[in-house]
């Protein structure tokens, strides 16, 4: 079961299972969600910025045991008394060499309707940072029929100056001042890209958010 007690951090644990006429799982209670979070704007920049290292972390856990979630959005992570993240609602998780394809328009990869692959996990969480680190707490394409999300997600150009604005900068900026705000624009951009060859892989995409993170802390 993928929500099983584990060692991993981000990643919600159920506390035991059992069947009567449907499977029941026993979690561990939370105090909600990132979606109801994000809404009323319950958390600092700070505190949003390691709630991105905790989806991470949970990431990389599950594409570590091969799990592929296929419907990372902030509805399905929930948030701790303390304010961490967790990544729970394993309902339509995979493991790597599944062909069964799922997911919300909104946060899905415009390759996870033709491939089921752990990267179209790593575009969600794209998805998912953009709204931590922007205070944007809406979808960038909400309301749109899966037909539309998806003609929307192949067309993005992450690296482009509409979305580098998204994250509060651009290329030029990039380019002048390689600075801790740039580089988690174009780490995010890495993460949206359109092709799945292209984009990175979830222990690359934490490695490079938690050197940014130090980055930020020893500038402070």
């Amino acid at each position: 079961m993928a929500t099983q007690k584990s060692k991993y951090p981000g990643k919600a644990s159920s506390c035991q299972s059992f069947q009567r006429h449907k499977v029941m799982v026993v979690m561990d209670l939370q105090s909600g969600d990132l979606f109801d979070a994000l809404q009323n704007n319950k958390y600092s920049l700070e505190k949003r910025r390691q709630q991105g290292l905790d989806l991470l972390k949970g990431l990389c856990a599950m594409h570590e045991a091969k799990i592929i979630h296929q419907d990372l959005k902030p509805a399905n992570c929930l948030i701790t008394k303390d304010g961490n993240l967790l990544i729970a609602d394993f309902g339509g998780s995979v493991i790597q060499g599944s062909k069964k394809c799922m997911g919300t328009p909104e946060y899905m990869a415009p390759t996870q309707g033709i491939i089921i692959d752990m990267k179209n996990d790593v575009w969600s969480a794209g998805m998912i940072l953009l709204e931590l680190v922007t205070e944007d707490v809406e979808p960038y394409f909400k309301s749109l029929s899966p037909q539309e999300a998806y003609r929307k997600h192949a067309s993005i150009n992450p690296k482009s100056d509409e979305w580098m604005l998204k994250t509060g900068t651009t290329k030029e900026t990039l380019r002048q001042t390689p600075s801790s705000d740039a580089k988690m624009a174009l780490l995010i951009a890495d993460m949206l890209h359109p092709k799945n060859s292209e984009r990175v892989n979830a222990v690359e995409a934490l490695s490079r958010y938690n050197s940014l993170l130090s980055n930020l802390a020893n500038a402070t």
